[in-house]
């Protein structure tokens, strides 16, 4: 509903999205099955799930604090 009353404001949400989802497919893609790299995954999986929640239905709030700056942290971890 959202969505059609302001397409432009999800647009811009979904683009705010979009590097954290790009990254998550790229690391579900390349990390073994069985590592300390999936539960790290597993876990930025999660985060990436609360912020979508953040973005597109606040009014339901996030299991945890979540902002792009936490996903940039937890994404540096893959990249170390």
């Amino acid at each position: 509903e959202r969505a059609a009353l302001n397409p432009a404001k999800d647009q811009e949400r979904a683009r705010h999205l979009a590097p954290y989802l790009e990254t998550l497919r790229k690391f579900e893609a390349t990390v073994p099955a069985a590592s300390e790299a999936r539960q790290q995954l597993e876990v930025f999986r999660w985060m990436v799930e609360e912020y979508r929640v953040s973005l597109f239905a606040q009014e339901l709030g996030t299991a945890f604090p979540i902002s792009p700056k936490r996903l940039d942290e937890q994404r540096q971890q893959f990249r170390t």
